[in-house]
């Protein structure tokens, strides 16, 4: 199996994007593509898309709001101990990637998070035979950095959390 791993880490996703391009241009293909935090969303980017849309939305990005949005100031309140961001921008624009109706991933594609409800380091994924309907939320979870959200669903945090690299899940798997 020839697998890729990408990390995460912020703004190693634009280069790690651009390396996914190279690997297209010069026709390497994967079998899965392994993913925590930046790494997840770009997992999903590239293996329901291409490169060059990958790198075209990493090249538009040009402010904090692209990404994230803060949330409105009366919801501060019941959200103790975080900066209360939402991943709402985030969340459409891998609705894009996604498509509707739902395409394919071109291989299996994995997403690391963390279940903090018992420390749990946990893994999503899709293949083109499996459709894993809530893989996009997953990858939105592995992206949910602390303390600048909320984790999704009260529970899924970033995978960086416990691995910044989900370099054993692919030797696993």
């Amino acid at each position: 199996m020839k697998a890729l791993v990408l990390s995460g880490g912020n703004t190693k996703g634009g280069y790690q994007a651009g390396h996914l391009k190279k690997f297209e241009e010069k026709g390497v293909k994967f079998d899965a593509v392994y993913g925590v935090s930046v790494g997840a969303v770009n997992a999903l980017g590239w293996g329901f898309g291409d490169a060059n849309k990958l790198c075209e939305t990493w090249l538009s990005l040009k402010k904090q709001s692209d990404l994230i949005e803060r949330e409105p100031w009366y919801k501060l309140i019941f959200k103790y101990g975080f900066l209360a961001y939402n991943l709402d921008p985030l969340a459409k624009n891998l609705a894009e990637y996604i498509g509707n109706p739902l395409k394919a991933p071109r291989c299996k594609l994995v997403a690391t998070y963390v279940d903090l409800s018992n420390g749990e380091l946990k893994h999503a994924e899709t293949t083109p035979e499996l459709h894993n309907l809530k893989f996009p939320y997953y990858v939105i979870a592995s992206a949910s950095e602390p303390p600048m959200v909320v984790p999704l669903g009260g529970t899924l945090f970033d995978g960086g959390l416990r691995d910044q690299t989900p370099l054993k899940k692919a030797i696993e798997d």
